[in-house]
């Protein structure tokens, strides 16, 4: 088998609201790891369960506007953090 096919990354699993989502990019995971439980929580409802922000708003009981604030702070947070992890390769 090509090297190419054969996955590198270890999958990790979160548990967001009651579903199991499944990223397969080891930094990914890793650099999610560094945001507080609540951003993770809203980047992989966001992202992986594609809800919009209304409907995250409605499912966390929090404003929209609020949840689009923690979710650009969260990619923010998030794309330093991968930076980081790509500075120390």
């Amino acid at each position: 088998m090509d090297e190419y096919f054969v996955l590198q990354d270890k999958p990790t699993a979160f548990a967001v609201n009651g579903q199991t989502v499944i990223v397969d990019s080891e930094k990914l995971a890793t650099a999610l790891l560094y945001l507080s439980e609540g951003w993770r929580e809203i980047i992989l409802i966001r992202y992986y369960l594609q809800l919009k922000d209304k409907q995250i708003a409605a499912l966390l009981g929090k404003p929209r506007t609020t949840v689009n604030y923690q979710k650009n702070a969260a990619l923010k947070q998030l794309r330093r953090e991968m930076e980081k992890m790509n500075d120390e390769e």
